[in-house]
């Protein structure tokens, strides 16, 4: 098997996958492989959906050419791209679990509850 054809294999491996997470050290091309994996996915007609979970340097939009934030965005057929920034996914969370947006946005707006959190 030549490299290309093992390179081949590798990556039709990873786009059979229902979840791939890619990670490593800060400036090694993370969000640039997993963006390129992702468009491959979707280009093979998998739904696919690329995070991103950077507060600091988030890196997407102008990757996939538009804003991206927590909510999932569709940036091109078969792909959709979001943020998941700390704070709006607590929200969810709490949201979900205590069934009260009112009770949720009281206890994230209280100051002891902030200087907790951060």
């Amino acid at each position: 098997m030549t490299g290309n054809e093992n390179a081949g294999a590798i990556g039709s491996a990873l786009l059979d996958r229902r979840l791939v997470m890619v990670t490593g050290k800060g400036g090694t091309g993370k969000t640039t492989f997993a963006s390129a994996l992702a468009m491959l996915s979707a280009k093979r007609g998998q739904k696919t959906l690329l995070c991103e979970i950077d507060s600091q340097h988030p890196a997407l939009a102008p990757i996939v050419g538009c804003p991206v934030g927590f909510e999932d965005v569709e940036v091109q057929p078969n792909l959709w791209a979001c943020n998941l920034l700390w704070e709006p996914c607590l929200k969810s969370y709490l949201v979900g679990a205590l069934r009260s947006t009112r009770l949720v946005n009281l206890m994230l707006s209280n100051a002891g509850m902030s200087r907790f959190l951060d």
